[in-house]
């Protein structure tokens, strides 16, 4: 099956701990959340102003975090998906993103 994903590069494809959803990321700006069984997609998170380097689920899937080339983290809630906390403050991009303390 081929599904146009983005408009632009994918940069990272992540699949949630159990598996029911995939998370992409681009150079265009976005992310995309899809249903990993039919491949449907979800939503579509948006707010990032250059493209998004990384993404990662939290281990209770209830979140996701972004790293951009803005210069900001954003943490998007799953359920309503919307960006619920952006992190400023750092002065490059940012291209990797991980959870610590089980992501709680």
């Amino acid at each position: 099956m081929t599904i146009m994903a983005h408009q632009k590069y994918i940069n990272c494809v992540r699949v949630s701990p159990n598996d029911k959803m995939i998370a992409t990321s681009s150079q265009d700006k976005q992310i995309k959340l899809w249903d990993s069984n039919q491949l449907k997609l979800v939503a579509t998170l948006t707010g990032h102003k250059k493209g998004v380097w990384d993404i990662q689920f939290n281990p209770s899937e209830q979140m996701l975090v972004s790293a951009s080339g803005d210069d900001d983290l954003k943490i998007w809630n799953l359920t309503t998906h919307a960006c619920v906390c952006t992190l400023q403050g750092h002065k490059t991009a940012l291209v990797k993103v991980a959870w610590l303390n089980q992501g709680l």
